[in-house]
Parts: C-alpha cells; structure tokens; sequence
C-alpha cells in the first residue's frame, strides 16, 4: 500500500513538472487596444478592421471610425447610395434647363429635360442652360402671325366684319379683333373715346370667332363660348352687372352656367 501511494505521488508530480515546463516556453498572447492590431475581443484598433466594411455590415458606402476603446463605430456609413461622394458629384449636370434626380436605393442618376412647350406649332420653344430661361419665339412666315390656336395665319385675312350705325368690326384669321368709326362711348374697344378713321386692335381679346358691332356698344363670342361686350352702358346692354359704361371688353355674366 505504502509503495503503490508512493507510485502515484510520484507519478503526479512528474506530471505537473511536464506541464510547468510546457507552460513556460508556449508564447503569451496579450491584447492592448492602441497598438494598431486588432485581436481576441477588439472589433478594430487604429486602422485595422479585421477586414470589416460599411458595405460588409449591410451599407451603401462610408468610413466606420474605430473608437477609443477598439469597438466600431458605424456613425459614417451611408444608407442613401447618393450621398457616395463619387455618385453626388454627378447629380447636378450643371445645366438650368433639366431636372436632376437620384434614386437612393439604387444610386441611378437621371437628367430630365424640363418642359419648354407652349403647345403652339408655331413657336420654337428655347430653354437657356446657364439660366433656365424658357423663351417662345414665333416662327410664322412674314406677314403671319401666330394665333390663339398655335397655328400661322395670315394678318390681313378677315374672316368676318360688322356694320353699326356708326362703327364698324372685323374678326381677323389670327382671332383679334379690328374696330373703326365712331367712338364716343368706347364702341372700338381700344380703351379711349377717339373717334379711328382706320381699323384699332380691340384690346385684351384673342381667339374671337364673331364679332357683333351696335349702335353705342358691340359684343364678341369667343371659340371658349364666353361673350363680352364693351361701349355705352346706362340700360345694362354689356351684361357685366353693372350700367357703367366700359372702353374696353368685359364679360357677359351668367351665361356659362
């Protein structure tokens, strides 16, 4: 009993010596946050990451920033893919006349024209690049003009004239209208009381299509269906609501309902 405990002792001992010694020359790994690698439990230290990216944790783009105490910081990566500098530094083409836009999922950067047409075949339409500036610029040949519609026609064609007692309206291919004779109460529509020995542009009417010239007074139907009137007022007979006379056209009231 004495020799087999003796046995053992012994054979513990040398044991514990094997591992001493086993201890002693196996390196010691040691882990300091600063000294620019990271290991064991830091998530980065200075510049090393362990390879981590924003866009490996699920990102568009951006910078982790590794802290004081090696743990990640993820405060400057993007989620909005336009914020990657590269893709925001092509979002403004520098030019006035398109609308810019950039998708921030996809990062995908369009340039769309603005609209610039007025609707009008008769008009070249200009955006200016540096200003935005939209312009419309009649095209007709010489001798046409362009009309309410957008179409050319020529100034001197008369589609209609009215007689008065003493004025006279035409209805011109462009839609104006022309008035001349007796104007002492505003009959010719140009905002005065001067008699016209020669046809006066009617002012603020475009786009007529019959013209009907009276006594004191005349009234014109426009192709949207209103009715306006302009010259002597004290019955009423310009429709307008009131007898105050008008040297220009107003509308005729309550005929739209």
């Amino acid at each position: 009993m004495k020799k087999i405990t003796t046995s053992l002792v012994g054979t513990i001992l040398l044991c514990l010596c094997l591992m001493g010694r086993q201890a002693l020359t196996a390196p010691i790994i040691t882990t300091r946050c600063g000294d620019g690698i990271a290991q064991g439990t830091e998530q980065c230290d200075g510049k090393d990451f362990k390879g981590t990216t924003c866009t490996s944790l699920g990102f568009s783009n951006g910078n982790l920033i590794c802290q004081k105490d090696c743990s990640i910081s993820r405060s400057r990566c993007l989620t909005d893919k336009c914020q990657d500098p590269k893709i925001k530094a092509t979002i403004d083409d520098k030019n006035a006349c398109t609308q810019d836009t950039c998708d921030k999922n996809t990062g995908v950067v369009k340039h769309t024209a603005i609209s610039v047409d007025d609707g009008k075949a008769c008009t070249v339409d200009k955006c200016d690049p540096n200003t935005g500036k939209v312009t419309h610029t009649e095209a007709c040949p010489a001798g046409n003009t362009c009309n309410a519609n957008g179409v050319c026609v020529n100034k001197k064609d008369v589609v209609s004239v009215s007689l008065g007692s003493s004025s006279a309206c035409a209805v011109r291919k462009d839609g104006t209208v022309w008035c001349w004779g007796w104007n002492n109460d505003g009959q010719l529509g140009d905002g005065t009381n001067v008699n016209r020995p020669f046809p006066v542009q009617v002012k603020g009417l475009s786009d007529v299509v019959m013209v009907a010239a009276g006594d004191d007074d005349t009234c014109a139907v426009l192709q949207n269906g209103t009715a306006w009137c302009w010259g002597q007022n004290n019955f009423g007979q310009l429709g307008d609501g009131t007898t105050t006379e008008s040297l220009v056209p107003v509308r005729v009231l309550g005929l739209d309902h």
